[in-house]
């Protein structure tokens, strides 16, 4: 069986997030302390993981977008891109992300929070 990099990181992600959660307040899902941001009722999540990089993870599916460098939340919208200036758009309420492989991509309605997004570390 052969494990990717990306397989692996959201494995220890994932598992890091059980292992480690502590329930707060109104959120449905648990943070943990390797979580650096949440979004909604913490299904979304943005966690340290292996090599010192963040990323997104959704508690409920797995489904990660890694290598984060910038995000920015703007009404139920998060922008993000990572260290391949690959763009993803959240809508956090309705669990929908789509993931965009450059800039030039994005669909006009969000280009412009996306070209706000820094692609060095935060």
């Amino acid at each position: 069986m052969v494990v990717t990099r990306i397989g692996l990181a959201c494995l220890l992600v994932a598992t890091l997030l059980a292992a480690v959660g502590a329930g707060c307040g109104r959120k449905k899902h648990r943070t943990g302390r390797d979580t650096v941001d949440w979004f909604g009722d913490g299904r979304f999540q943005v966690c340290w993981g292996q090599y010192d990089e963040v990323g997104l993870v959704d508690c409920e599916n797995q489904v990660c977008f890694l290598d984060l460098r910038d995000w920015r939340k703007k009404g139920d919208l998060v922008y993000m891109v990572n260290k391949k200036g690959e763009y993803a758009v959240l809508n956090h309420v309705t669990g929908v992300m789509d993931t965009f492989p450059a800039l030039r991509d994005v669909p006009l309605p969000y280009r412009k929070e996306c070209e706000r997004l820094k692609k060095t570390n935060k």
